[in-house]
C-alpha cells in the first residue's frame, strides 16, 4: 500500500518538477542571450571600428574558476576573439588562448 501512495505521489508531482525545470532552461536561454547583446553593445561602444560590423556571440561557457566565464565573438564572419567574464560582466578580450597556470 505505501508503495501504491509513493508511486502514485511520484506521478502527481513528477509534471509539476518537470514543467519548473523548463521555465528555469527558458529563463537561463533568456539571460544567456540578453548577456551575448548586451556584450556586443558594449563592444560596438567601446571600439567604434565594430560599430557597423555583424558580430557574432559565441557560446559563453563557465571555467574551472566560480564566477569567470569564457566566450568568444567573430567579426564579419572573420576569425574569433576570444575573452574572459566575470560575473559583474567585466570583459577582459585574450589576445591568445588562455593558459592554464
Amino acid at each position: 500500500m505505501k508503495n501504491i501512495l509513493l508511486a502514485s505521489l511520484a506521478l502527481v508531482l513528477l509534471p509539476s518538477i518537470s514543467s519548473v525545470h523548463a521555465q528555469y532552461a527558458v529563463s537561463d536561454e533568456q539571460e544567456s542571450a540578453e548577456r551575448a547583446e548586451m556584450i556586443v553593445a558594449n563592444l560596438k561602444y567601446h571600439i567604434p571600428q565594430i560599430r557597423s560590423a555583424h558580430v557574432v556571440m559565441h557560446e559563453i561557457t563557465p571555467t574551472d574558476i566560480p564566477g569567470l566565464d569564457r566566450g568568444s565573438f567573430s567579426i564579419d564572419g572573420q576569425h574569433g576573439a576570444n575573452f574572459l567574464i566575470t560575473e559583474n560582466n567585466t570583459l577582459y578580450l585574450l589576445g591568445a588562448e588562455p593558459l592554464d597556470v
